[in-house]
């Protein structure tokens, strides 16, 4: 569209001037080559007064013409003798059919300064977006000056998908061309550079290049759930739906009786978490939640990794495992192998901002084995720094069947969590560890031996500033 076209919306054209990707002078006779003699007669009793040349000479000087005319002007145009208006033809329509005040402020628009190939550059400087636009006019002295012949067009570090052709012309009221740029390794978008050669002189320029290194902003952190069957050894998973990134996850034994305590809760696959829990010594059938964290990544602007260690052979077996060089922690989980009585979870937490920890233990009856501990890390995919994190971890007091829940503070928002039992004695083991309204809960229960103890219980955040 003619960046003059605006100043005739509000006049006759506004009821055909439809594609807002041509001027009004080509929209127009696009229009007269498809409608109906009616509808022109029915235009022009709304005032529309066109006037329609064959070869320079104006056929229906008032305006007016006959059916037959109009046929003849349309074999004009099929023959390809006739392909558009010159400015000073669609420049006596507008004078007839619109205001004259109009009528001057778009010849003004049009005339401009008179200053011959103009190039006019339109493109977003921060970076969210690699196209730009080109707009090519001439600005002519008077009417009826004829228009540059483009002989060359070139881009370089650009494309376009309708580029200028040698032989088309360049309007008084200008020509634009849309142009787009490929992502570099970065995420940026290198420089581009344009040549226009036409018969009345040339223009050029370069669009500079930009580095897109600014985090993106996260879309959204959402919770998923979902509860097992009453079970003596419940298993739960739950799956994030497409369009989202499993970061983290928790889990929560809803037990009742003489206990079910926690084995597993972990990353079982890129976008699956797992809970997994048994009774001990003693039947207790229970449910299991599992709670899935994920944020929302429509346009796969992040990325996520998950990291896995595996503990030597143990009674009490322990392991960490860091994050990714260039990622930053975000969550991680465990899971206790055994094959008789049992192996047991005490801890799963952060350490630092870069690190997950988990423990386990055989309780009352021996067994040693290993203990499986992920670590789940983020960063941009465009280059830029993974926002940092915000951790915080609060102690629960002594007691047989602690509880406690560790709350950040309003302008950061959780990410994910995880806690430890800190007991000397016997035993006091995991039952709960998972992200609800007001933070992150975890809950642990002597079992079978008196052992009360405390909870560490940890909280990640991410600044709200790093959300949309």
């Amino acid at each position: 569209m003619s960046r003059c076209d605006g100043i005739l919306q509000d006049g006759i054209f506004n009821t055909l001037v439809v594609d807002t990707a041509t001027s009004s002078s080509e929209t127009l006779y696009e229009w007269l080559k498809t409608a109906t003699f009616e509808q022109i007669k029915s235009a022009q009793e709304a005032g529309l007064e066109i006037i329609l040349p064959i070869e320079g000479v104006p056929m229906g000087i008032d305006g007016s013409f006959s059916e037959q005319e109009y046929r003849e002007w349309r074999e004009y145009v099929d023959s390809g003798r006739i392909r558009t208006f010159t400015e000073t033809e669609f420049s006596n329509i507008v004078s007839r059919s619109a205001d004259q005040g109009i009528v001057k402020a778009w010849k003004d628009c049009i005339l401009g300064t008179g200053n011959g190939l103009l190039a006019y550059e339109d493109w977003d400087e921060n970076g969210l977006d690699g196209s730009f636009t080109l707009t090519f006019r001439y600005g002519a002295d008077e009417l009826g000056d004829s228009y540059p012949v483009v002989q060359s067009f070139q881009l370089l570090g650009a494309t376009s998908s309708m580029p200028l052709q040698p032989g088309s012309e360049i309007p008084y009221a200008g020509v634009s061309v849309i142009c787009e740029r490929p992502r570099d390794d970065q995420g940026g978008y290198s420089a581009a550079r344009y040549v226009l050669n036409t018969n009345k002189g040339a223009v050029d320029g370069s669009i500079q290049a930009v580095l897109t290194n600014q985090t993106p902003k996260i879309r959204g952190v959402s919770i998923f759930s979902s509860t097992s069957p009453v079970a003596s050894h419940p298993t739960a998973s739950v799956t994030v739906p497409s369009g989202y990134k499993l970061i983290g996850g928790g889990a929560r034994i809803n037990w009742r009786g003489f206990g079910n305590l926690l084995t597993a809760s972990y990353p079982s696959s890129i976008d699956t978490w797992t809970v997994e829990a048994k009774d001990h010594g003693g039947g207790d059938p229970s449910t299991a939640d599992a709670f899935a964290i994920a944020i929302f990544d429509p346009d796969d602007e992040w990325e996520v990794v998950i990291d896995r260690a595996v503990s030597d052979r143990s009674q009490f077996p322990t392991e960490t495992v860091s994050a990714r060089v260039g990622f930053q922690l975000v969550g991680g989980g465990a899971k206790a192998n055994w094959v008789s009585a049992g192996m047991l979870l005490t801890a799963s937490h952060p350490v630092g901002s870069n690190a997950w920890l988990a423990k386990s233990k055989d309780h009352q009856v021996p067994e040693a084995n290993t203990l499986e501990v992920y670590a789940i890390s983020l960063r941009p995919r465009n280059g830029s720094e993974a926002p940092p994190v915000v951790l915080q971890v609060d102690e629960t007091s002594v007691a047989a069947h602690p509880t406690g829940r560790c709350q950040l503070a309003g302008d950061i928002k959780l990410i994910g969590g995880g806690a430890i039992v800190n007991y000397v004695g016997p035993g006091n083991l995991l039952t709960a560890s998972y992200p609800d309204a007001e933070g992150w809960v975890a809950a642990s229960k002597q079992h079978e031996y008196e052992n009360p103890s405390s909870i560490s219980v940890y909280a990640i955040g991410i600044s709200t500033q790093y959300f949309s």
